[in-house]
């Protein structure tokens, strides 16, 4: 397994207080990775010096598809700067995974990827719950998407929770879509109640997700987005690393 991340949007309540002070304690918490969900308005010159202090590293970024289309080439510059290989997009509505939609929404993609990659990044994109649930056809519309997208390369960051929410098996999917994995999003879900807790104490099953991860060496980043953010990614971390 690469060195384990974190999504810092699941610290987003420490980073509105006092970013700087939320960045220094990262390191602390078991990571050597981040994963970005935003610049928090700083200039790449103060992310590469807050990264030289503590050590820390960008594996990926977050980056909503319209800053893409919008501003291409201010957003690629920015993350280069920073040292950020791969950029994912986090979303697209449920409605882009019609079945009507999806070969427009595959071409899309597939632009931008033809586009981020010519800059020198991996692409991917990021699943919730409505791009794992089935169609009335029966397909999964991530693999749908695979289909419509063919031979062109866009990979995906797999969220554990999110497949478990819509009621598929997390290791089921990864046979399915393993050829487009790029990514583990470790985020962990407790199904009797539905309820975001730390890795290892719900239902997703990372012993057997981690053999996967590693023997693709697929990063693996944690996300939560409970309360006591602090204390539960270091508990991820910390499960993680011990399997």
């Amino acid at each position: 397994m690469k060195s384990l991340g974190v999504q810092l949007y699941s610290l987003r309540d420490e980073f509105a207080a006092d970013p700087e002070a939320a960045l220094r304690r990262v390191p602390g918490l078991g990571f050597s990775v981040v994963e970005l969900a935003g610049t928090y308005g700083w200039a790449a010159a103060k992310w590469n010096r807050m990264l030289a202090e503590t050590g820390l590293s960008v594996g990926s970024a977050h980056v909503p598809v319209e800053a893409l289309e919008g501003d291409f080439e201010g957003t690629v510059t920015f993350y280069r700067e920073i040292g950020c290989p791969t950029l994912i997009v986090p979303f697209l509505p449920p409605e882009a995974f019609g079945i009507e939609a999806l070969e427009g929404t595959a071409a899309r993609l597939s632009t931008l990827a033809n586009r981020v990659q010519g800059a020198g990044f991996l692409f991917a994109y990021h699943n919730h719950a409505h791009e794992i649930a089935p169609l009335p056809t029966g397909e999964i519309p991530l693999a749908a998407l695979a289909r419509h997208l063919g031979d062109q390369r866009v990979s995906f960051q797999l969220d554990t929770y999110w497949v478990e929410k819509a009621g598929q098996s997390t290791l089921g999917i990864i046979d399915l879509l393993e050829p487009q994995i790029s990514h583990i999003h470790a985020k962990e879900l407790r199904k009797s109640d539905g309820a975001d807790v730390p890795a290892g104490q719900g239902d997703v099953p990372f012993p057997e997700v981690l053999r996967k991860a590693r023997a693709h060496n697929w990063p693996v980043v944690v996300e939560f987005e409970g309360t006591d953010a602090m204390a539960a990614v270091a508990e991820s971390a910390r499960y993680l690393r011990d399997l």
